[in-house]
């Protein structure tokens, strides 16, 4: 049984399937990464090319380019991830991931908010957060939300989400905590 009511899982899968490739590593240097990644997809059976969807992330170590392409089918994009996984885009190694072709529709429209969540603690809404603690440092706000919307907790947006970017002082690990206000304690 599914989240989203009756539907069995394979039911599911086929509503929403692995039809776009998530990029992830490509330097926010480059004038037009669309190009670049147009080029990259270029000879890949079934990549549409203007569907090339693009967002910048600032970390620690510069801004980086974070984006999307969707394919006509699902085996089009295995196949390009398969065959495409080692390659290099303007000299740097890219992450290549299957997405979903419901997470392409909303790719971009929840960024990284990273503020120190102490700040949106108040004595009137503590009893409503649920922290969330050493979450992957990929995580956006979005990822939050599909996980509680997942649940029924169908009223959050993207303000009820808070994430905080912690690095520890011993090690380079970075863990990101985050906070989620609910309505009802």
């Amino acid at each position: 049984m599914s989240a989203v009511g009756n539907l069995s899982a394979a039911e599911e899968e086929a509503r929403d399937p692995y039809t776009c490739v998530r990029i992830g590593g490509l330097a926010a240097k480059h004038r037009d990464p669309e190009n670049l990644i147009q080029d990259f997809f270029r000879h890949s059976k079934g990549f549409l090319p203007d569907t090339v969807k693009i967002t910048r992330e600032k970390t620690k170590y510069g801004a980086t380019v974070i984006a999307c392409v969707l394919f006509e089918s699902e085996e089009a994009c295995t196949r390009a991830v398969d065959n495409l996984k080692c390659e290099s885009i303007a000299n740097r190694w890219v992450n290549l991931y299957p997405m979903r072709l419901s997470d392409y529709k909303l790719f971009g429209q929840y960024e990284k908010k990273a503020t120190p969540m102490i700040r949106h603690l108040k004595k009137n809404n503590a009893n409503l957060a649920v922290k969330l603690c050493r979450l992957n440092d990929s995580i956006t706000v979005y990822d939050i939300l599909k996980i509680f919307q997942s649940k029924k907790f169908s009223y959050l947006n993207t303000s009820d989400v808070i994430i905080d970017i912690k690095n520890t002082s011993q090690t380079s690990f970075r863990a990101d905590n985050a906070l989620v206000f609910m309505k009802n304690p």
